[in-house]
């Protein structure tokens, strides 16, 4: 049964300011509502009936959603990030399967990340598809670590610690936890974190602070000399024409004799 579109418009609502998050669209009866001002995002959705929703108090410093894409929409897809969550580095978050979801918790703490809720290509045997994506969801007060993979259909119990280059391809249901591995596997259990920095509980650590009160009045910046900054961008930008072969010998040799006067000048500062 076909759906009609009369009437059925697109419902937006960014609080954050203007270039910190972008939202293209191409369907109808979507929603989209980043209820934070500290998000810069981008969100791209392909299809019809998707949400996506960012509660108050999240932060994130580069952050992309993709829900669908050109030649693979979604219908009925979900992404949802509690409140107080964290995002501070780069993280990708895409599905493609329809009435797929994507739920992180409240308060995590979440590093580089990749997590699909999709394969984006079949794999199938006698019997039919066997890499359905359906729900991700991680709990609350989970820290996910740098280059972290995620994959579909994980579940991730509250108060659980990511490691650091991890792939998560399981479901786990044992909260205060550290996972990771290659495949993710439980580490450790019993566990609990906290967003402090390592050393504020150090008792040396308040002692080092006290005998070097005035460390930030103190600021030395050493650019590296203009010589050696054109030395670098010629030997780049040498090396992509090259793969390009955008070249002639010619001009490729030019190159060459400049780069190595430069060296050569570098060499005798």
């Amino acid at each position: 049964m076909a759906h009609e579109n009369t009437e059925r418009k697109n419902e937006v609502r960014i609080l954050t300011p203007q270039m910190m998050s972008t939202v293209n669209i191409h369907g109808y009866g979507d929603k989209v509502e980043v209820l934070s001002k500290s998000v810069c995002c981008c969100i791209n959705i392909y299809g019809c009936d998707n949400t996506v929703v960012i509660e108050e108090g999240v932060a994130s410093a580069r952050m992309s959603i993709d829900i669908g894409v050109p030649d693979c929409p979604c219908f009925g897809g979900e992404v949802r990030i509690d409140k107080l969550t964290t995002v501070s580095g780069s993280a990708q978050l895409r599905l493609v399967e329809p009435n797929s979801s994507i739920h992180i918790g409240q308060d995590c703490l979440i590093s580089s990340v990749v997590i699909w809720n999709t394969d984006t290509h079949t794999l199938y045997d006698e019997r039919g598809r066997l890499n359905v994506g359906r729900e991700l969801r991680i709990g609350d007060h989970v820290w996910i670590g740098q280059n972290v993979h995620i994959g579909k259909n994980v579940h991730i119990p509250d108060h659980c610690v990511i490691g650091m280059g991890s792939v998560v391809t399981g479901q786990f249901d044992e909260p205060h936890c550290v996972i990771a591995g290659v495949p993710a596997r439980v580490c450790k259990r019993g566990v609990m974190w906290a967003r402090e920095r390592a050393n504020e509980h150090m008792p040396e650590y308040h002692e080092q602070l006290e005998a070097y009160p005035d460390w930030e009045k103190t600021i030395e910046y050493h650019p590296a000399p203009p010589s050696a900054m054109r030395a670098c961008a010629l030997i780049w930008r040498w090396r992509f024409e090259s793969c390009l072969h955008m070249l002639n010998r010619r001009r490729r040799r030019s190159y060459l004799n400049r780069i190595r006067t430069l060296k050569h000048a570098l060499r005798t500062r």
